[in-house]
């Protein structure tokens, strides 16, 4: 089998590369969010550090600068607390919330802001002088985060990128290639000869069998398999062949004596019109004999036109009787090896007649035949004069109740065709019937009457001259169409 290994755009290995990809992606973000989340808590609780440090290491000098009115000595104090990371802005209001100074640059988003009331303690009470505002900004610890951010993203990912490309080729070494291969090894194989095991290419050291190992040889036990069961399904058919041939011979040879069974018996049907079909001209030879030799006896003079009348009443009547005894031959010989060839339908209804004419008038049944004209059909003519005798026959059965009872053979042409139907008194044939009346061994006559294979194999003759045998639905009285195509040569 000629096969050929497609490309396609989501392959295996692109699609391990981009998984790969992928969950690297998703656990160095999860690690950067993390790490990100830690330093972020870790700056700002320094800042929250350095807001508390204020109170502990600075305040107090500011107290005493501010108590002694030493601006100079309290701005050196405030820029001090300026100093501390983080810090952006520092101011010190009296106790009527008055402005006394303000260092820095004064921010509102992004902050964290304490105060602290300045009360001076003396020997006797505790002096209000105001209170100190001071406020620290996030900004440094975002700017801080983005950078580290774009750092870890730009590293991971470049980390993650060369991870996944060295897994990716390790993967189609290891893995790819060999699945590529025993695909190729597959899709090549051919079961009508025995092809050669599987071996993968692989850089194996260990030599200790893995996965891929057991595929090969799985694959290798199936290939081997495989070609056995053809080989023996091969033997089989070869054998079965021959059942089948020498079966099909039997049933040739059994479907040629059953039509030829069928066919003598719809001639024993009428045999008895035949036998009376033959007697009534032996009598007329036998009377015309007699009277020839009663004259030859005799002393007087007889005519000689009486003579030969006798005589050619006695020609006449041979010749009738040997134009049925021929019928008979040639209808009961073996026709189907003989070829078509172009004849009368006139003749073979004539022919047909000359068989059943008899029996049909000693019951009573008129027997009529309406032609358009006459025409010529390819055909074997004795195979469709068995037709005819069999609708014949089959119409005798069914109209012997009748009173009045009458058969008519029509010949009409349309179309190239030549439509012969038998018509008889019936009223038509049963509508539950009418699909099953062709079928092999169905009937409707009594038991010991038939065997059920006339319009079976009548059917068949019909279509091996490439027409068709139906039942006219529409007609009120039973009538069956014979339709076969026109010989070239027939106008």
């Amino acid at each position: 089998m000629d096969w050929k290994l497609k490309k396609y755009r989501h392959s295996l290995s692109g699609k391990i590369l981009v998984s790969i990809f992928i969950v690297s992606s998703i656990i160095t973000l999860a690690a950067v969010m993390i790490e990100i989340a830690f330093d972020y808590h870790q700056d700002v609780s320094a800042i929250e550090q350095n807001l508390v440090l204020v109170k502990k290491s600075h305040l107090e000098g500011i107290l005493t600068s501010l108590w002694h009115l030493d601006n100079d000595h309290l701005k050196i104090q405030l820029q001090g607390v300026l100093s501390l990371p983080g810090i952006r802005h520092v101011e010190v209001r009296d106790n009527m919330d008055r402005q006394i100074i303000s260092l820095g640059v004064p921010v509102t988003r992004n902050i964290l802001s304490v105060s602290y009331p300045l009360e001076y303690r003396t020997s006797v009470s505790n002096i209000n002088l105001g209170k100190i505002l001071v406020v620290a900004t996030l900004d440094d610890v975002y700017q801080k985060i983005y950078v580290k951010i774009f750092l870890i993203f730009i590293t991971q990912f470049l980390k993650t990128l060369i991870v996944t490309i060295l897994i990716y080729f390790a993967i189609k070494k290891i893995l790819i290639g060999p699945l590529l291969q025993t695909a190729q090894h597959v899709g090549n194989l051919d079961f009508r000869k025995e092809a050669q095991a599987l071996v993968v290419q692989r850089n194996n050291k260990a030599m200790v069998e893995d996965e891929l190992d057991v595929l090969v040889k799985s694959v290798n036990h199936m290939q081997q398999s495989l070609f056995q069961s053809y080989e023996e399904l091969n033997s089989f058919n070869s054998q079965l062949e021959e059942k089948v041939k020498a079966n099909t011979a039997v049933i040739i040879e059994q479907r040629g004596k059953l039509e030829y069974t069928t066919k003598m018996s719809a001639l024993g049907e009428m045999a008895g019109g035949i036998a009376h079909e033959i007697n009534t001209p032996l009598t007329v030879i036998q009377l015309s004999a007699e009277q020839l030799l009663e004259n030859l006896r005799g002393d007087s003079d007889v005519p000689k036109a009486i003579t030969v009348g006798a005589l050619q009443r006695v020609v006449k009547t041979v010749t009738r009787i040997s134009k049925i005894i021929n019928g008979l031959r040639s209808f009961a010989r073996d026709s189907k090896d003989d070829p078509m060839i172009p004849f009368s339908v006139f003749e073979i209804v004539e022919d047909t007649f000359s068989l059943c004419r008899e029996k049909l008038s000693n019951n009573s049944i008129e027997l009529k035949y309406v032609f358009e004209k006459d025409v010529r059909i390819n055909c074997r003519p004795i195979e469709l004069s068995q037709v005819l005798l069999n609708l014949l026959n089959n119409a005798y059965d069914a109209i012997q109740s009748n009173s009045e009872k009458w058969i008519t053979v029509e010949l009409k042409v349309a179309d190239q065709m030549a439509y012969l139907s038998v018509i008889d008194c019936g009223s038509g044939i049963p509508e539950e019937i009418q699909e099953k009346i062709m079928q092999p061994f169905f009937t409707t006559k009594d038991v010991g009457k038939g065997t059920g294979l006339g319009l079976s194999i009548s059917k068949g003759i019909v279509e091996a001259h490439g027409g068709k045998i139906t039942i006219d639905k529409l007609s009120k009285n039973t009538k069956i169409t014979i339709s076969i195509p026109l010989a070239t040569s027939s106008v």
